[in-house]
């Protein structure tokens, strides 16, 4: 299971950093950093460096929590996207499913499409603990929808052919 997560988590992260990794990689030498003085960005490099045990980095899913967690607090929404998945697997640290929801939460209404299909998802089929809800499903997956995502504009257009059908049943 963790393998495949780490992989989801190369596929889904990974492949954001290959713009900006060689600029970063000079600011992160073996010597202790100041966390204060990086930027979100960096804390999120760093935390995949230790995701995926690159650059230098042993490979470390405690530690990349911990630098998730940092370019979470700091606002990095990809971070928080997969902070929740860390949480919600019990990936380097406890499984909280409580706090993946919220930081799920934070990422989705910062725009975060993935994390908007994750909560339709978690709503949809009663996921994470959370008590199923298709009020709450739709509104993740309509907010996912006006984004362009294909998954989310399936399950709308399911929604609205399940209602339609259901109004020709009541007029029969």
């Amino acid at each position: 299971m963790k393998r495949c997560f780490v992989l989801l988590v190369a596929l889904v992260v990974g492949l954001t950093t290959a713009s900006y990794a060689a600029d970063l990689r000079t600011e992160f030498s073996s010597n202790d950093v100041a966390s204060q003085q990086m930027t979100a960005d960096q804390m999120f490099y760093k935390a995949q460096c230790f995701m995926l045990g690159q650059d230098g980095h042993p490979q470390d899913n405690s530690k990349a929590v911990e630098w998730f967690y940092k370019a979470a607090k700091s606002g990095h929404v990809e971070a928080q996207n997969v902070l929740a998945y860390m949480l919600a697997e019990g990936v380097g640290v406890k499984k909280d499913e409580a706090d993946a929801i919220e930081w799920w939460i934070k990422a989705a209404e910062n725009g975060h499409t993935r994390a908007q299909v994750q909560l339709g998802t978690i709503y949809d089929k009663g996921l994470y603990g959370v008590t199923r809800s298709e009020v709450d499903a739709e509104k993740w997956y309509r907010m996912a929808e006006k984004n362009g995502d294909a998954t989310a504009r399936k399950w709308v257009i399911k929604k609205e052919k399940e209602e339609e059908e259901k109004e020709q049943n009541k007029k029969q």
